[in-house]
C-alpha cells in the first residue's frame, strides 16, 4: 500500500478529481517539486530573512513558480538567481522573484498564501529589465521566443533553460539579423548567458543585413539539393510512402468542415510551396508553382469499422505523384456525435518539422477567422538565392571543409543486425520508446556544465560510443539534422530548409571520456559552422559506390527534437494530437531525443527488415547504462566503459551458461572404452574395407601396443606420435598410446618430412608409432627430397628416427636429439613383453592428445587437450542431443581435432566406426555407396563439403537416406537450400558445433523441423560445464 499525499474527491459518476496536496509538493512541467526545498535553499542566502514559494494553478497564465522574499537589507534579484542556479536544477528554480517588506500572515500567525500578490510576469521581472542594457533587453526577447520561457535572468544559462543545437541556430539567426553582426554557433556555445552574448555583440564587426530578394516570376525554378534527393528516392519507388508525413488530430465539438476547407484554401493561397509540383527538365529537377489550386477536403461519414487513429492513417496514406500538386491531403472522419478525426498527409519534399509548427498556427488562425495575409518569403526565393554568387562562394568554402573530413575512406557502420540486409533498401519500420530518468539527466547537466557541452553534445557522444562498441570501430559517421534557417528571413517560412550534417567521430578505446567529449563538442561546432553546404552535394562530390541497400555516407541518425509537430488550436473545439503509428524507417536507426521536464524521452525508429524489437530494446538499455558511465569518472578510458546492465550481466554469466548440468565424469577416455569392451566384446567396433574388428580384437591390439610403450618408459606426461593413414592399425595405435597413459600426437603421412620432424621435435615426443609401408612424403611429390624411414627394425619392431645423422640442428637443439620409431603392425603381431611395466594410468586432467595448427609466427603451434574435455563433450552429446552414434563415419583427417570426436563418440557409445581409404573418402558416389551399405547414421562433415554435396542436384539426390545426422564444425556454417529442404522434411538433423582447438567443442546448435533451417544458423548454446563469454577487444562483456 502506498500513500500518495494527494488530495481528491470522488465525483458523482465515480471518477476521482485531484484537488491538491496534503503538503506543498507540486508538479512543474511533469517533474515533482518540493516547495519547501526551494525555500530552504533561499534561506541559506545571507540577504534572505524569510521567504515562501508558490506554484501557479494548472490554468494560470503566470509563472510556474514564484518566490516571495523578505530581505535583511538590500537584496538583488540577480544575486538570488545565481544562488539558486548553483544549488537547484533548472525546473525547480522560480520563474519570478518578488521582494516584499513582509509576508502576509493569517490569524494563526502562519503565512497566508492567498494574500500574496499575484505576480504578472512583467511585474515579476521588472527589476531585471530595468537594469538591462538595450542589447541585453533585445537578447532577452530573442531568448524568450526561442526557448519559450516566461522570464529570463541575466545569469541564466541558455542550455539550462532548454537550449540545444537547433535552438542555438534559431537564436543565432535572429541575433545576427537584429544586431547586424555575424556571430558563429561556436561563439554562442561559449557565451551561454545574456551578458556574455552582449559582450560578443559589442566586440563584433558590424555588417549590413542583406534580405533575400524575391525571385522573378518564371515557369519553373530550380529544386534544392534536398528536394532533388527526395524526388529521386520517390522515382525509384513510385508506390512508396516512406517520405509521407501524416498527422492525426482528435476533435471534440461541432467541427465546421466548410470553414476548415476554406482554411486549407487560405494556406495554399499563402504558401506557394503547397501549390508546387516537381518535374525533370533538361535532366534537372525543377519546381513548378501553380497559380491557384482548389483544395479538396475529404469528409467521411462515421466509420463503421472502428476509428482507431492508426487504422485510419493506414487507410488514408497513399503515394504522392510528385508531378501533380497539391502534395498535401486532408480528410475528416466522423467518429460519433460531435467527434471527428482530422487526418493530414504531406510529402516531405514540401516542408520540415519547423514548418509544420508554422502551418498548424496559420491553419488555426484561418479557421478562427483571422486573415493570414501574404507570406513575406517563398521557397522559390530561397532556391534562387542559393544560386547567387555570394552564396555559392560561401558554400565553396564550406565544401572544402567537408571534403577534408572525408578525405580518408568512408567507414561503413557495423551494426548487430538480426536479419540479412536486403539488396534493395527497405523502409519498413517500427519504433521503441524509453526515458532517461531525472537522476541521470541531473548528472548529465553537471557534466555539461563542467565540460562546456549541451545535452545534445553529450547524447551524441554516448550514442557514438555505443555504436563503436557494437561494431568494434573507432571511426564512424552519424547523421544529425540542422535547423537550416540561418538567415532570419527564413524564420517563419513553410518549406524544406532542414539540412543534414554527416559527423565523423573517432572514439578510440584509449581515449579518456573527457578528451572524447571535447572532440565531440569540436566536431559538432565545426559542423554547425559549415552547416549550409547541402548534404546531397557532399554525397555527389565524394563519388561513393552506389549501394541500393542502404543510405549513402551513414546508416543512423541522431535527432534532438526541438519543435512541436502536434499543436493545433481551433476555436470552440478541443483538439488533441493522436499517435499515427506511422514509422517508416528512412535509416537503419533514427534516435529522437526530446526534453520532457527534467527527463529525456527517446524514440528509436528502426528498420524491421534488419532488427527485431528485443535487439532495439536492448540497445536502449545499453545506451542508458553507457550514459551513466560517461557521466562518471572523466579520466576513464572509453575501453573501460561497459554497456551491460546488471540483469544482463547475471544472464550472461550464469543463466546462459550451464554451470553444472551434470557432475563431470572423473574417468578417462581409455577407462570408458574398456567399460564398453567389457559389455560388447564380440560386437563390431570398426570396419575398413572388407575387414571388421570386434571390440575384443581392437582392445587386445591396443593392449599389446600399450605394453610396448610402457616398456619404453611411456606414461602420463609423455607424448607419442601416431604416423598412419586411416586404418584399424591407426585406431589401435591411438588406443594403445592411451593405455600407456601417454598422450596422442597425430601425424599425417601426407605432410612433408621436414614439417613432421619439426612437430615431433617441438612436442618432445620420444616415440612415434608408424603403420608401414606409409612413409613421410612431400606434397610436391619430389621423390628426391623425400626422406624414407631407415629400415633398421629392432627386436620390438623399432628403429632410429627418420632422418638419422642428417637431421638438422634447430633452434639450439643438437642434431643428436632422436626419437624411436615403432611399427604398429609388428607391435600388434608381437607377443607382449614378458616383463611389461605396469605403469601409471592417466588421470582425467592429463593430456589426451596434442594437435598442431598453423601459428601466428609461422611456426606450427601445439595444442594440448585433456581427457576431461573430450569426455565432457561426449557425455553432453549423449544426454542433451539426438546424435545417433551407433554408426559413425570417420571422415576428418587424423590431425584435425574433430577426428577424436568422431572416433570416441562412436567407440564410447558401443557403435560401429566406418573407416574408408583416402581415395574413397574423396569420391562422393563411392563414399555414399559405402555409407548406405553400412547403414551409417551420423557423419561429421566440414561446412565447405556441404556446398558441393547439396549444391549439385545429382549429389544431393544420391545422399544416403540412412544418414540422419550431419555434424558440421571447423568454420562458419552456410546451409544449402536442398539441405534445408531435407531438414524441413524431417529426413535429417543438422548439428552446428563450434569451439577453438584449445577447448574442442564448446557450443552446439541443432537444426531440425522444430527450429526451421536458416541459411546461416547460430553456433548455439554452451555445452554442459563449459561456460562461454562474449567479450569485446577490451575484455568487456
Amino acid at each position: 500500500m502506498y500513500r500518495t499525499g494527494d488530495l481528491g474527491r470522488r465525483l458523482p459518476d465515480g471518477n476521482l478529481l485531484f484537488v491538491g496536496r496534503v503538503d506543498h509538493q507540486v508538479k512543474v512541467r511533469g517533474c515533482r517539486v518540493e516547495l519547501g526545498e526551494i525555500e530552504s535553499v533561499l534561506r541559506e542566502h545571507p540577504a534572505v530573512r524569510d521567504c515562501v514559494v508558490t506554484a501557479a494553478s494548472a490554468d494560470a497564465s503566470g509563472p510556474d513558480l514564484t518566490a516571495y522574499v523578505v530581505a535583511n537589507g538590500e537584496a538583488r534579484v540577480e544575486e538570488l538567481r545565481a544562488h539558486l542556479r548553483a544549488r537547484l536544477p533548472e525546473y525547480t528554480r522560480p520563474d519570478a522573484i518578488c521582494l516584499l517588506d513582509a509576508l502576509p500572515l493569517n490569524a494563526s500567525g502562519k503565512v497566508d498564501r492567498s494574500a500574496l500578490p499575484k505576480p504578472s510576469l512583467p511585474h515579476a521581472v521588472a527589476a531585471e529589465e530595468a537594469d538591462g542594457t538595450p542589447v541585453e533587453l533585445g537578447l532577452r526577447r530573442i531568448w524568450k521566443e526561442v526557448l519559450r520561457v516566461p522570464a529570463i535572468g541575466l545569469s541564466d544559462d541558455f542550455f539550462d533553460l532548454g537550449g540545444n543545437s537547433l535552438k542555438v541556430l534559431k537564436a543565432l539567426a535572429e541575433i545576427n539579423r537584429t544586431f547586424q553582426v555575424e556571430l558563429s554557433a561556436t561563439e554562442l556555445f561559449k557565451a551561454r548567458t545574456i551578458p556574455a552574448q552582449a559582450a560578443l555583440i559589442a566586440g563584433a564587426e558590424r555588417r549590413q543585413f542583406a534580405p533575400i530578394e524575391p525571385a522573378p516570376k518564371r515557369e519553373t525554378y530550380p529544386a534544392s539539393a534536398a528536394q532533388k534527393r527526395l524526388f529521386f528516392i520517390q522515382e525509384l519507388d513510385p508506390g512508396g510512402t516512406a517520405y509521407n508525413i501524416p498527422f492525426a488530430f482528435s476533435i471534440r465539438g461541432e467541427l465546421d468542415t466548410d470553414r476548415l476547407a476554406r482554411a486549407f484554401d487560405a494556406l495554399l493561397a499563402k504558401y506557394e510551396i503547397l501549390r508546387t509540383d516537381f518535374h525533370v527538365v533538361a535532366h534537372t529537377v525543377v519546381q513548378r508553382i501553380r497559380d491557384r489550386l482548389d483544395f479538396q477536403l475529404e469528409v467521411v461519414e462515421e466509420s463503421q469499422d472502428g476509428w482507431g487513429a492508426e487504422a485510419l492513417v493506414r487507410r488514408f496514406v497513399r503515394p504522392f505523384a510528385l508531378g501533380q500538386a497539391p502534395l498535401i491531403r486532408a480528410r475528416v472522419v466522423g467518429t460519433g456525435p460531435a467527434a471527428a478525426v482530422l487526418l493530414i498527409d504531406l510529402h516531405h519534399i514540401l516542408l520540415d518539422g519547423t514548418s509544420a509548427e508554422v502551418l498548424w498556427r496559420d491553419l488555426a488562425d484561418a479557421y478562427n477567422g483571422e486573415p493570414l495575409g501574404a507570406a513575406a518569403f517563398q521557397y522559390k526565393d530561397f532556391s534562387e538565392w542559393l544560386g547567387s554568387p555570394p552564396v555559392r562562394a560561401q558554400l565553396a568554402q564550406q565544401e572544402a571543409y567537408w571534403l577534408a573530413q572525408f578525405a580518408e575512406a568512408v567507414p561503413v557502420l557495423k551494426l548487430p543486425l538480426d536479419f540479412e540486409r536486403p539488396s534493395l533498401q527497405s523502409f519498413a519500420g517500427a519504433k521503441h520508446r524509453f526515458v532517461i530518468g531525472e537522476p541521470t539527466v541531473a548528472r548529465m547537466r553537471q557534466v555539461c556544465e563542467r565540460h562546456g557541452l549541451s545535452l545534445n553534445m553529450l547524447l551524441l557522444a554516448a550514442y557514438s560510443i555505443l555504436l563503436a562498441k557494437y561494431g568494434g570501430q573507432d571511426d564512424l559517421v552519424v547523421g544529425t539534422p540542422v535547423y537550416g534557417r540561418r538567415h532570419a528571413d527564413m524564420r517563419d517560412a513553410v518549406a524544406l530548409f532542414v539540412n543534414t550534417l554527416a559527423l565523423r567521430f573517432r572514439p578510440r578505446p584509449d581515449r579518456t571520456v573527457a578528451d572524447y567529449l571535447a572532440e565531440v563538442r569540436q566536431v559538432l561546432l565545426q559542423g554547425l559552422e559549415h552547416q549550409d553546404y547541402p548534404f546531397e552535394e557532399l554525397v555527389g562530390r565524394l563519388e561513393l559506390p552506389r549501394d541500393l541497400s542502404r543510405n549513402p555516407l551513414f546508416d543512423t541518425m541522431f535527432v534532438t527534437q526541438g519543435f512541436d509537430l502536434g499543436s493545433l488550436s481551433l476555436r470552440g473545439l478541443r483538439v488533441e494530437p493522436l499517435e499515427t503509428g506511422w514509422t517508416p524507417a528512412r535509416f537503419d536507426l533514427t534516435w529522437f531525443a526530446t526534453l520532457e521536464g527534467d527527463a529525456i524521452g527517446v524514440q528509436v525508429e528502426y528498420c524491421t527488415t534488419l532488427f527485431a524489437e528485443p535487439t532495439v530494446r536492448a540497445m536502449s538499455e545499453h545506451f542508458t547504462v553507457l550514459l551513466d558511465a560517461v557521466c562518471g569518472d572523466p579520466s576513464r578510458e572509453l575501453r573501460e566503459l561497459s554497456l551491460v546492465t546488471e540483469r544482463e550481466r547475471r544472464h550472461l554469466l550464469t543463466e546462459l551458461n550451464r554451470s553444472a548440468d551434470f557432475p563431470e565424469l572423473e574417468r578417462t577416455v581409455i577407462e570408458l572404452f574398456e567399460a564398453v569392451v567389457a559389455e560388447r566384446a564380440e560386437e563390431t567396433a570398426l570396419v575398413f574395407g572388407s575387414e571388421a574388428w570386434s571390440y575384443a580384437r581392437l582392445d587386445a591390439a591396443a593392449e599389446r601396443i600399450g605394453a610396448q610403450l610402457r616398456s619404453q618408459g611411456c606414461g602420463p606426461g609423455a607424448i607419442v606420435g601416431v604416423l598412419a593413414e586411416r586404418s584399424p592399425e591407426m585406431i589401435a595405435g591411438m588406443l594403445g598410446v592411451l593405455k600407456s597413459g601417454a598422450a596422442i600426437l597425430p601425424l599425417n603421412p601426407a605432410f612433408p618430412a621436414d614439417y613432421l620432424e619439426r612437430i615431433v621435435e617441438d612436442s618432445g615426443a620420444r616415440v612415434v608409432l608408424e603403420h608401414l609401408p606409409f612413409t613421410p612424403r612431400r606434397r610436391d611429390s619430389d621423390a628426391s627430397k623425400a626422406r624414407a624411414l631407415p629400415p633398421n627394425p629392432t627386436s620390438s619392431g623399432g628403429h632410429a628416427g627418420w632422418a638419422g645423422a642428417e637431421a638438422p640442428a634447430r633452434e639450439g637443439q643438437g642434431a643428436s636429439q632422436r626419437f624411436l620409431s615403432l611399427e604398429l603392425a609388428a607391435l600388434i603381431a608381437a607377443p607382449p613383453p614378458a616383463t611389461a611395466a605396469s605403469g601409471n594410468r592417466a588421470k582425467p586432467t592429463d593430456t589426451l592428445y596434442v594437435v598442431y595448427t598453423s601459428g601466428t609466427t609461422g611456426k606450427p603451434k601445439g595444442i594440448a587437450v585433456d581427457h576431461r574435455t573430450l569426455v565432457n563433450l561426449i557425455e553432453h552429446q549423449r544426454r542433451f542431443t539426438s546424435i545417433d552414434c551407433s554408426g559413425v563415419l570417420q571422415f576428418a583427417a587424423p590431425t584435425f581435432d574433430v577426428s577424436f570426436q568422431e572416433v570416441f563418440s562412436c567407440l564410447l557409445a558401443g557403435g560401429g566406426l566406418l573407416l574408408v581409404p583416402e581415395a574413397e573418402r574423396t569420391d562422393l558416389p563411392r563414399l555414399f555407396a559405402r555409407l548406405e551399405a553400412r547403414q551409417i547414421r551420423t557423419v561429421f562433415l566440414p561446412p565447405a563439403l556441404l556446398q558441393p554435396i547439396f549444391g549439385e542436384p545429382e549429389y544431393a539426390a544420391a545422399f544416403p537416406a540412412c544418414v540422419r545426422h550431419i555434424v558440421a564444425a571447423g568454420e562458419q556454417l552456410v546451409v544449402p537450400e536442398r539441405l534445408r529442404e531435407l531438414i524441413r522434411q524431417g529426413r535429417v538433423a543438422l548439428h552446428n558445433h563450434y569451439g577453438p582447438s584449445e577447448t574442442h567443442v564448446v557450443t552446439t546448435h541443432t537444426l531440425d523441423r522444430a527450429a526451421l533451417a536458416v541459411e546461416r544458423p547460430p553456433i548455439g548454446r554452451p555445452i554442459a560445464n563449459r561456460p562461454v563469454y562474449v567479450l569485446d577487444e577490451n575484455g568487456q562483456l
